[in-house]
């Protein structure tokens, strides 16, 4: 995840270009960003990568990047963020490609700046036995049967089967008429 202060997006959005300003608040951009999460099946992600967008846009982050970033913000695949930027650029990006390349300076300068925190696998301890107190279980023995010797059980196997023992399903010959159903007509009588 990207680490951006608040105080750092709201300076490097004093200092953007007002046409870039117009393109982040603009209702295309909104539904250019809408049509391409749909188009490329994010919708799921489709605050990330306008939060991708709109750091891009005010100079936090170079176009150059914004493949690695969706990837990590995002969670996706290389080929999804590497279709979903190309999109990005040609709708949203195109029409204010002078004013993005006058701030990249600023956002190759931002991007050095910006702390990626990379997922951690989080190792967790797992807690100790505590032997001092556990159960065990008790045989109980009614005091009746406690003269008595234990009680043996059977060791023998069941015998297999017979080799004539009828083992498939009983035919449908055997069913009277009056009780079958015939699945293939439609009309039945019965009901």
């Amino acid at each position: 995840m990207l680490d951006i202060a608040l105080n750092n997006y709201v300076q490097a959005f004093d200092t953007t270009p007002q046409k870039i300003k117009d393109v982040l608040f603009a209702d295309f951009t909104s539904s250019a960003i809408k049509n391409i999460t749909h188009r490329h099946n994010a919708q799921n992600n489709m605050l990330d990568i306008s939060a991708t967008i709109g750091y891009v846009l005010v100079g936090l982050i170079p176009v150059k990047n914004i493949i690695e970033v969706l990837k990590l913000e995002a969670q996706l695949d290389q080929n999804t963020a590497r279709n979903i930027a190309y999109d990005i650029r040609e709708q949203i990006f195109a029409p204010i490609a002078q004013e993005l390349a006058s701030i990249q300076a600023q956002a190759q300068n931002s991007w050095g700046q910006i702390n990626v925190l990379q997922p951690q696998t989080m190792l967790t301890v797992a807690p100790v036995l505590d032997e001092s107190i556990t159960r065990e279980k008790l045989q109980m023995i009614p005091p009746a049967l406690q003269d008595h010797p234990a009680l043996e059980l059977p060791t023998k196997v069941a015998p297999a089967p017979p080799q004539n023992l009828p083992t498939e399903p009983k035919a449908i010959d055997n069913i009277p008429p009056d009780n079958r159903i015939d699945l293939r007509d439609k009309r039945d009588t019965r009901f």
